[in-house]
């Protein structure tokens, strides 16, 4: 792991565990909207190219097309915090997966927008091209194969910052896809993007209906729930697949018990969802919703103890390795001086730094330099410490600022106030 960059030496702008706990919230409501915004655009494709023998499917096309642009909005939106959270807390390794596959990840902003004119144009030209139907399709066609392309980028690149150990035999985006685990955890996602497009279609269609005799209504919504019940278990064959192909390092109890959770409680959606079909019960659409989002809290919660867990080794490295550099680093800088650099003496050193707030024989901003003298005339140790840690003293004046300076050059400088050549 010996490409695992040193730590940066800035501060966090918050507890870490606070950053990573919103990395965990925030990622959670970003990704519900991409789903629906996928989902929605598959269903959009699919049930228009249904219609031409229906017109249910017509209708309900055009009418989860509605939905989709908002959910656009707020997919983009709310991925900004998540994108900002990882990059801040996993600085070095998110960067350094984005450098290697660079091309693909910044082809992220093309393909969007074009994913998005194409929606829009397939949106409101809608009636426009109803005698041209292929063209009209065509369009979303085009927005859908970009959402089923820009997740495999943000995989293979999330993926592969967790592998810091085969960063140096990966070259680029395509080496970076068939990793371990990438492929199996795209199809979990698009298989989750159905699931959250059925739940929704569920509880939206419901609540457009509730007052409403109109079959339409009845008939998404059990449209809706049926998709999200296939969805959910398929993600037994989807989800085992992902778990399995995790790498080596990522296992551990904790993942088990969150793992164990969240099977039981996708059981219990399973549940709900039969007895929604079989009632018709908003209250079983609600339920199964409910449960549904804490299974998202512990799916999410389950990528973050695999994320920590494979990145445990290498955090230790980089640590290790900014231990030592520092420590080098200090070492040469207690001898270097750059070449054809002379050092300054105590009076050059005074004029920079001092002159701004100390005078020879009067008060200024500080004390005077005479007053300086007498005070620390038998300690001059003690002057250097006052200069280099900066304590206030005298109440009616400021408090002397940090100056950028070691102790050699403090040294030099409080010597020369003391020798009284001022």
């Amino acid at each position: 792991m010996t490409g695992i960059p040193i730590d940066i030496p800035l501060p966090l702008p918050g507890p870490e565990g606070v950053l990573k706990g919103l990395l965990v919230i925030t990622f959670i409501v970003h990704i519900l909207f991409v789903g629906l915004m996928v989902g929605g655009a598959y269903w959009s494709v699919i049930f228009k190219a249904l219609g031409k023998g229906d017109p249910f499917y017509e209708r309900l096309a055009r009418e989860t097309l509605s939905t989709v642009t908002v959910n656009k909005s707020l997919a983009v939106v709310l991925g900004v915090a998540p994108l900002l959270l990882i990059g801040l807390v996993y600085t070095r390794y998110w960067y350094t997966a984005n450098m290697m596959t660079v091309g693909a990840f910044l082809s992220i902003i093309w393909l969007v927008i074009v994913a998005f004119l194409a929606l829009y144009v397939f949106k409101y030209s809608w009636d426009t091209l109803a005698d041209r139907p292929m063209v009209h399709l065509s369009f979303g066609a085009l927005a859908c194969a970009i959402f089923a392309f820009v997740p495999l980028i943000f995989l293979a690149n999330i993926n592969l910052m967790l592998l810091p150990y085969r960063w140096g035999t990966t070259r680029g985006f395509i080496q970076a896809v068939l990793l371990p685990n990438v492929l199996a955890r795209y199809l979990h996602f698009m298989v989750a993007v159905f699931a959250m497009i059925g739940f929704f279609a569920a509880i939206y269609f419901w609540y457009q209906g509730r007052r409403s005799d109109d079959a339409f209504y009845l008939r998404a919504q059990r449209l809706g729930l049926t998709w999200a019940l296939a969805a959910t278990l398929l993600q037994g064959v989807f989800g085992t697949l992902n778990f399995i192909t995790l790498p080596e390092g990522a296992y551990s109890i904790s993942l088990l018990i969150h793992l164990g959770a969240a099977l039981a409680l996708v059981a219990a959606v399973c549940i709900a969802l039969i007895r929604a079909l079989q009632k018709n019960s908003g209250a079983a659409i609600v339920a199964s919703v409910v449960l549904l989002g804490v299974v998202a809290v512990l799916m999410s919660t389950v990528r973050h103890v695999v994320r920590e867990n494979l990145l445990r080794e290498p955090h230790l490295v980089a640590e290790q390795r900014t231990r030592e550099y520092q420590a080098s680093l200090a070492s040469f800088l207690q001898t270097y001086t750059p070449e054809g650099v002379v050092a300054l003496g105590g009076e050059e050193l005074f004029k920079r730094y001092c002159t701004s707030c100390h005078a020879r024989d009067r008060q200024l901003v500080g004390p005077s330099v005479d007053y300086m003298a007498e005070k620390y005339a038998s300690r001059q140790q003690d002057m250097v410490e006052f200069v280099l840690n900066p304590m206030k003293v005298n109440p009616e004046l400021p408090r002397m600022p940090k100056p950028p300076i070691g102790k050699d050059e403090a040294d030099k400088i409080v010597e020369y106030i003391l020798s009284g050549s001022t």
